[in-house]
């Protein structure tokens, strides 16, 4: 199956603004059945892009460190 890819600009959210939010839980929204996930999606990636405005970055884990073949019991 072959899939194109579309900027989620251009994807319509019904009865609401093109705002990031709204646009991603709206594909999202595609494969739930549940309207409230809807909205609880759309409100966690609301505060999620709010954060990432002040400039911040989005924290990682911190990194763990493979075990070298060495290190390993034999």
């Amino acid at each position: 199956m072959t899939t194109h890819a579309r900027p989620l600009a251009e994807y319509p959210v019904p009865g609401h603004q093109s705002r990031p939010a709204d646009v991603i839980a709206g594909c999202a929204l595609r494969w739930s059945w549940n309207g409230s996930a809807y909205n609880h999606l759309r409100a966690g990636i609301a505060i999620m892009l709010a954060d990432l405005d002040d400039g911040d970055e989005i924290p990682l884990p911190p990194r763990t460190e493979r075990p070298r073949a060495a290190d390993l019991p034999k």
